[in-house]
């Protein structure tokens, strides 16, 4: 099954201070406009964890910010390797794994 991994593309990264779980419960996004609480984030990943079924994340595309879109390959029970093997193909026949638009000068800088 292909279902979202999370409700929007990436997001910027947040520095939690002396209490991240409290922080962590208070904290909000945008998504598509509307303000939400940041652990709905939880909500497309539990569909496999609560039923222990395996699960890949993939990359599916880039927002039109230019930050990336996952989604996520939900296997059958007992088959981890089935979703990896699904995600593998996958990349292969969208060739590969692609670095998004705004990161592009920081992937050419890590390969030197």
């Amino acid at each position: 099954m292909i279902a979202p991994i999370t409700l929007g593309p990436a997001f910027p990264h947040l520095e939690l201070g002396e209490n991240p779980m409290l922080e962590s419960a208070r904290r909000t996004l945008e998504i598509n406009g509307r303000t939400q609480p940041y652990q709905m984030q939880l909500f497309f990943p539990s569909i496999s964890t609560l039923a222990g079924l395996p699960a890949t994340a993939f990359l599916a595309g880039f927002s039109r910010d230019g930050l990336p879109v996952a989604l996520q390959a939900i296997g059958p029970y007992l088959e981890d390797r089935t979703p990896l093997c699904f995600a593998g193909l996958l990349a292969r026949e969208l060739d590969g794994i692609r670095t998004p638009p705004r990161f592009a000068d920081c992937a050419e800088s890590a390969r030197q």
